[in-house]
């Protein structure tokens, strides 16, 4: 059974604040959470119905581990998910996600071909999730956010990461700053609609892609730090009548997809 001050710490861990006052964060379903175990991310509490200690250890997790064993009700009532799972983690944040801007300006800085994600106003906890995942197919693990996106280890984005959240190195910082720390030779690419055609345009191998809010795209001060602005373009060229524009997670996943496909 989970005890009463268990049930307060998991309410509590809804709460930005106290994600960062405990470094803990909430994962749920056996496989994220089994991902995030063999990644060496450590557990604070898991708590598992007797189906979630049977679906963990299908995925190598022992039975061993520090298991609070509770019921389907207890689970529903905690869970965030459409359909509650049978494992739900409590979880300390892992110090070597973490990393300094200042390690980053030193990579892009120097003879490299590392890519780095930027993230812009990101709002949407599963746009951000998703985000994450997209980053980490494409072999992007390090990513800038500015101090306004959505919290990367809320529930909805570790959720919508389906994991990818534990092989991320993130930074939050302030994005205008950073950019000001780097070289002129290294290229800094955003998703503008007055850009160039990114299937044409010449992209290199190091350098920043930034992308922008939900709504309102690259906010003014990052977008004046762009030395290249690309556009993804609809098809066909001169349809009337087309959807306004790509969700963020979308056109990042078209966007990191041409550039690995350089």
């Amino acid at each position: 059974m989970i005890s009463n001050n268990q049930k307060k710490l998991i309410r509590q861990l809804r709460m930005k604040k106290y994600r960062d006052s405990s470094a803990l964060f909430i994962a749920e379903g056996a496989k994220i959470v089994a991902d995030m175990l063999h990644k060496g991310i450590k557990p604070h509490t898991l708590f598992c119905t007797e189906r979630g200690i049977s679906d963990l250890s299908d995925f190598g997790i022992s039975s061993s581990s520090n298991i609070t064993l509770a019921d389907e009700p207890e689970m529903k009532e905690f869970s965030e998910m459409t359909h509650p799972t049978s494992v739900l983690a409590i979880l300390h944040k892992p110090a070597d996600n973490l990393i300094e801007p200042d390690y980053l300006t030193q990579i892009l800085n120097g003879p490299t071909d590392t890519l780095v994600l930027a993230l812009d106003d990101i709002q949407d906890p599963g746009n951000m999730g998703t985000i994450i995942r997209i980053a980490d197919w494409f072999g992007i693990h390090n990513i800038l956010l500015s101090p306004t996106c959505a919290d990367p280890f809320g529930p909805k984005t570790v959720q919508a990461s389906m994991g990818a959240i534990a092989r991320a190195e993130i930074t939050q910082t302030n994005l205008v700053d950073f950019f000001k720390s780097l070289n002129n030779n290294v290229p800094i690419y955003g998703t503008v609609l007055e850009g160039e055609n990114i299937y044409s345009a010449h992209l290199s191998q190091n350098g920043v892609v930034l992308m922008g809010n939900e709504g309102h795209g690259l906010s003014h001060d990052v977008l004046n730090a762009l030395t290249h602005r690309l556009l993804i373009p609809s098809y066909p060229a001169n349809a009337v009548l087309t959807s306004e524009s790509l969700n963020v997670a979308a056109a990042t996943a078209v966007v990191l997809s041409e550039f690995r496909r350089r």
